[in-house]
């Protein structure tokens, strides 16, 4: 980008100093005056480009970078941090045992390769909306910071509850994993037995591609910390 604007500046300079020999070949005074008055106008104007080049390397632009790098790390910790998630499997509404996921890197990937969950990866998921914002909101209270990378918070959306369709339309499909996030929602499941969970409106799909969400997130976050954090280190995300 700056290289581009010296180009700019010096094929400017050539064609008005071109122009001014032009139309003033005669006379050596009304050559010199406006030669001058364009290279004290050179020197403000390149002083004022490197002014601004100097700024964004050492000033606010790098703070915020700096900030921001700290916030998605924030996020990463946040969701480390996270006890992860309990499926019931249901067929016929009968329980077929239960089995847990934490989050980490690769989760979709590791997931298709057991062969416990062989069987249930491409079942549709149902969760408890309730049960979904209070098991991210934490996560969510970071997301939401106004300086989080947008690349990021469009690949978190699906942490965010967003209704969805319950009742007679669940037994439409005989076969369902349900999703709690909390011991909260594993009580609540027990209690009632999915009473009010629900095919979420922004999670309606199989356990693969909810899988994937995480490891989307995940890897939006690693991507984005490389990119912009000049530090070498190698992120923990796996599992423990």
């Amino acid at each position: 980008m700056n290289i581009y604007i010296i180009i700019i500046i010096i094929v400017f300079n050539l064609i008005v100093i071109y122009l001014i020999f032009k139309r003033n070949k005669s006379s050596y005074e009304k050559i010199i005056k406006p030669i001058k008055e364009l290279l004290f106008f050179d020197f403000a104007l390149i002083s004022f480009i490197m002014a601004i080049i100097l700024f964004d390397q050492y000033g606010l632009n790098k703070k915020l970078t700096e900030k921001r790098v700290e916030l998605v790390i924030e996020l990463l910790t946040e969701l480390k941090k996270q006890e992860g998630f309990g499926a019931y499997p249901r067929i016929k509404e009968k329980d077929m045992g239960k089995f847990s996921f934490y989050y980490e890197k690769n989760m979709a990937k590791k997931a298709s390769r057991e062969k416990f969950f062989v069987d249930w990866i491409h079942k549709p998921i149902v969760m408890e909306s309730n049960d979904l914002i209070n098991g991210f909101k934490k996560v969510r209270e970071v997301i939401n910071n106004p300086i989080m990378p947008l690349s990021i918070v469009d690949k978190s959306q699906f942490l965010i509850a967003s209704g969805g369709i319950g009742g007679s339309k669940l037994n439409d499909s005989p076969e369902l994993l349900y999703i709690y996030f909390t011991s909260e929602g594993n009580k609540e499941y027990i209690e009632t037995k999915a009473k009010h969970w629900v095919f979420s409106n922004n999670n309606r799909c199989t356990l693969l591609e909810f899988l994937q969400k995480f490891d989307d997130l995940f890897i939006a976050c690693e991507d984005w910390i490389n990119k912009h954090s000049d530090i070498d280190v190698e992120l923990n995300l796996r599992g423990i």
